[in-house]
């Protein structure tokens, strides 16, 4: 998982734990998840509206559970 996580480091869309570390195998949230889409539209210089990057996140993680 290195070279995403660098990656993603490197442009600002993640920044890890305070101890420098990555959970690479921790659960990620609805809010982390919003978080990065927010930072990643931002790094690729992408104006986007966050209560609508909300409601399509809502909609992709209910669509996307497992039974």
């Amino acid at each position: 998982y290195y070279a995403p996580i660098a990656s993603a480091y490197n442009k600002g869309i993640i920044t890890g734990y305070a101890d420098g570390t990555f959970g690479v195998n921790d659960k990620v949230t609805r809010q982390d998840m919003a978080v990065m889409v927010y930072r990643a539209a931002k790094a690729a210089n992408i104006s986007i509206n966050v209560y609508f990057t909300a409601c399509v996140l809502q909609l992709l993680i209910a669509s996307c559970k497992v039974a």
